[in-house]
């Protein structure tokens, strides 16, 4: 959904960008001009809330990023630190399930 709207803003930039071109191509005079110069300045003023919109779509999906590494790398390093034990406590368990098949098989 995001792409879409930037791509629809920097569309939308295309063309008003043409429009601009085309108004300044087409007339003269000072009524001309001022359509020429309004029509700039509203592909201007499009293009900076396009850009402003992509840079916070930017931002957001930095600090996302940043939010998920982070959580990664407390997971992962809790997973290292329970490691030893969890084997330790697995090692224990085969023991003991060890003893119990050998006094089993010793007194049936």
């Amino acid at each position: 959904m995001r792409r879409l709207t930037g791509r629809r803003a920097l569309t939308a930039v295309g063309v008003f960008a043409i429009a601009a071109t085309a108004a300044a191509w087409s007339g003269c005079g000072d009524d001309a001009e001022n359509q020429v110069n309004d029509a700039i300045d509203d592909a201007q003023q499009q293009a900076e809330d396009a850009k402003e919109d992509i840079e916070g779509q930017v931002d957001e999906a930095l600090e996302n990023a940043d939010e998920a590494t982070d959580q990664a790398r407390e997971e992962a390093e809790q997973a290292a630190e329970d490691a030893p034990q969890e084997a330790q406590d697995a090692v224990e368990q085969a023991q003991d399930e060890a003893e119990q098949a050998i006094d089993e098989a010793q007194n049936p």
